[in-house]
């Protein structure tokens, strides 16, 4: 249980299984879901819901 508690949260492919490009922003997100330190974290899901909101493209347009 350490060794994965102490191993590094591996880095995301730069590209899609399709071969599209992962958008930084879109990165960055999933990367602080995946954050070990409880602090690096997003703070609740609407925060999660906000920073997705960009790639769903099924979602109604959101004005703010």
């Amino acid at each position: 249980l350490m060794l994965v508690l102490r191993a590094p949260v591996p880095m995301l492919p730069q590209t899609s299984a399709s071969g599209e490009p992962i958008p930084p922003q879109l990165a960055r997100t999933v990367m602080s879901c995946l954050a070990k330190n409880p602090a690096d974290r997003l703070s609740d899901m609407a925060e999660l819901d906000r920073r997705l909101s960009p790639f769903d493209s099924t979602a109604p347009s959101r004005v703010q």
